[in-house]
């Protein structure tokens, strides 16, 4: 005979599992019993309103909370991340940003809130090391990546700023690069 889990277990565990990622509210594919808790308490923002989880919802169609938002925007911060573009805020940290930008209505007001100057991404030194990492990241997930890209994806809306740092290491052009990256690439492939 299998035993049936409380209400007040139900509550318990979703509780736990607030506290263990930062104090927001998981969302159903997040809680092993979500099926029970909707079941039980008519919805999940029900349960989550009954276990007295504080859940702002960005909107009525998605479990995304104000609450998750600022604890992994805090985390972002702390990290010294000082690339807040929406791309890369998208790219890097999946953000649901189309939820952020209707929620805040704009890029600017949501980096506002955080205290992020409109243009402190703009202040990042870029390195060659960044520059490899960014495009490597974009070949993942698409073929033939482009300059303009690659300069969007490094929080800059211009590729002049890109391909001053090439050529200050040594290559021509973007083409230039791209075609040393695959080279070097196709060199390791035939040594193993």
């Amino acid at each position: 005979m299998v035993q049936r889990v409380t209400n007040q277990v139900l509550i318990h565990d979703v509780q736990q599992i607030t506290k263990e990622n930062g104090g927001y509210a998981p969302h159903p594919g997040d809680f092993k019993r979500s099926g029970t808790a909707v079941r039980r308490f008519g919805s999940w923002r029900e349960f989550i309103k009954t276990a007295k989880i504080s859940a702002t919802y960005l909107d009525d169609q998605t479990y995304y909370t104000m609450e998750e938002i600022d604890c992994r925007m805090n985390e972002i911060i702390k990290s010294g991340e000082t690339n807040f573009t929406w791309e890369h805020l998208i790219h890097f940290y999946k953000l649901p940003m189309r939820l952020i930008m209707s929620y805040f209505g704009s890029l600017q007001m949501f980096l506002t809130h955080y205290g992020i100057s409109k243009y402190q991404h703009y202040k990042k030194v870029i390195t060659m090391n960044d520059i490899h990492q960014t495009y490597e990241v974009l070949c993942q997930k698409k073929d033939n990546p482009t300059e303009q890209e690659l300069t969007r994806m490094l929080g800059f809306s211009d590729t002049r700023k890109i391909s001053k740092i090439l050529k200050q290491n040594g290559y021509s052009s973007f083409w230039d690069f791209k075609l040393r990256l695959q080279n070097a690439v196709c060199k390791i492939k035939l040594e193993k």
